[in-house]
């Protein structure tokens, strides 16, 4: 955060080189099949450190379902100063150093930068979702960032079920009840299959 202060023109310079990849970015087959397990009733809320909004893409909270981006949203823009937040087609990002609110604040993706606070709520709702869980579903995360590694000790702690989906083993894997070994999009795709059974 402190080098976005510092020059938010070198920011933006490599948030452009990145900016197309994250934006035309689809839903994997885990992402699409936690949205048709919420439409099944199966899915309550979705917490991910993704910025990248591929739930929404896939389909999660249109029946429901919480989303709490921990690291925020990248489809929104923010200003430092004021906190008023923009769309990107209504800020020029392309043709400018860096864009300026109007009230002479830097304006930056909606996300968190190393060094700055989670967004208000957003840790306390998500905390709020796993002491009510009855099962965690952990996709794809080494549980080593902080404070979304102490999730699922949480959940544990209330009573609920943890399974983890991941291509590695993590630091936490003693606290799973189940633990899945592979590529989330398979395994989510013969979860399906199991369930509709």
């Amino acid at each position: 955060y402190q080098v976005f202060l510092q020059d938010p023109s070198l920011f933006w310079k490599m948030h452009k080189e990145i900016e197309d990849l994250v934006g035309t970015a689809d839903p994997n087959q885990a992402h699409l099949a936690i949205a048709e397990l919420e439409k099944r009733g199966k899915v309550k809320a979705v917490i991910t450190q993704n910025i990248d909004m591929l739930h929404q893409k896939a389909g999660t909270g249109t029946y429901g379902a919480n989303i709490y981006q921990l690291h925020g949203e990248y489809g929104k823009l923010q200003c430092i100063k004021c906190k008023k937040e923009f769309s990107y087609d209504g800020i020029d990002t392309k043709n400018v150093d860096y864009p300026v609110c109007e009230c002479s604040g830097y304006i930056k993706p909606k996300v968190i930068l190393f060094g700055e606070s989670l967004p208000h709520g957003v840790l306390e709702g998500a905390m709020n979702e796993c002491s009510n869980a009855d099962c965690l579903i952990v996709v794809g995360s080494s549980l080593l960032i902080s404070p979304a590694n102490f999730i699922p000790s949480i959940a544990k702690q209330y009573g609920a079920q943890l399974i983890f989906i991941n291509r590695e083993n993590t630091i936490m894997d003693d606290l799973a009840d189940v633990f899945l070994k592979g590529n989330a999009g398979e395994i989510f795709t013969q979860l399906l299959k199991i369930i509709k059974t």
